[in-house]
């Protein structure tokens, strides 16, 4: 794979050399001590945001070996249309796979979506969509080399809110300005 970045490794994890491969895919990485290493072969991929990892590929080797093939796995899509609760496109959303944290902006007239060069190897994503005044929702997606997946229309529900005062526990005092987070679990 023309531009693909090879990263060469030892087994102790410390990285031992860099190089692209030309336009035949062809790589070299030359003056290596005696021993195993770990390659790894990373797909080019843009500098835009991106949801998931760039794929990826793996082998051990000893040093000298000539015969080295490094075969990325066919990509996989992830398709889909976001709507609101009244079944109009949601224009603007982000969404996330919930595996891996990336995040990438959505933003299309018809609500419509296309998560592109997956890395197959999980074989299923938590998509997670969020939109400006919807409730969070996650799609649990299996995902095939070289296939797309396509979860259809999304329908995102109004998002609902929590409402509050912080206060001193000694004094009674209310508290101005203080930031926290909200996680989220179900109770039964």
């Amino acid at each position: 794979l023309a531009n693909a970045l090879s990263l060469l490794r030892s087994l102790d994890a410390v990285i031992q050399g860099e190089t692209r491969a030309g336009d035949n895919g062809a790589f070299t990485i030359t003056g290596l001590a005696s021993g195993s290493y770990e390659l790894v072969a990373r797909a080019p991929s843009s500098t835009a945001q991106r949801a998931a990892r760039p794929l990826m590929a793996t082998v051990t080797a000893p040093s000298g070996d000539d015969g080295i093939a490094l075969v990325l796995p066919a990509p996989a899509r992830i398709t889909g249309r976001i709507l609101d609760a009244s079944d109009r496109p949601v224009t603007e959303a982000t969404i996330s796979l919930g595996e891996l944290g990336g995040v990438t902006m959505v933003r299309s007239r018809d609500g419509r979506f296309e998560l592109a060069d997956l890395d197959p190897a999980l074989g299923r994503y938590s998509v997670r969509i969020a939109a400006a005044g919807a409730a969070e929702l996650v799609v649990p997606v299996a995902i095939t080399a070289g296939a797309t997946s396509d979860v259809g229309d999304v329908h995102l529900t109004p998002g609902r809110m929590l409402t509050g005062r912080v206060f001193d526990a000694g004094t009674g005092a209310a508290l101005r300005a203080w930031c926290f987070g909200l996680g989220f679990r179900a109770l039964r």
